[in-house]
């Protein structure tokens, strides 16, 4: 009988059901940012992978559209220069994480 319990009730059901919808959407982006990335230039017959991963900062103009590229060395070797891509989602975004996969001989 009281009309301000149900509008609250009703109120709050709607506001629910917007923030339920807003959360699957954010959730469906972050899984688009989820998976390890094979690097182009990998060799299938090379024996040694290593998984490289890069964290990119919260503030603002932390992430880049720039290509990146590197050189893995060790004590014995060095890689030539490398490129991180991924042709299926955008890398270096800001407050990103991205994981790739190098493989080398040795």
């Amino acid at each position: 009988k009281n009309k301000t319990v149900y509008l609250t009730m009703i109120f709050t059901s709607i506001i629910y059901i917007i923030l339920m919808i807003y959360a699957r959407f954010k959730d469906k982006r972050d899984f688009e940012k989820l998976g390890v990335t094979p690097l182009a230039d990998n060799n299938k017959s090379d024996h040694y992978y290593y998984q490289i991963l890069v964290f990119t900062g919260q503030r603002a103009n932390a992430g880049t559209d720039s290509k990146v590229y590197f050189v893995l060395s060790g004590d014995d070797d060095q890689t030539q220069i490398r490129l991180f891509s991924d042709p299926h989602r955008k890398i270096f975004q800001r407050g990103g994480i991205n994981s790739f996969i190098i493989a080398v001989p040795k």
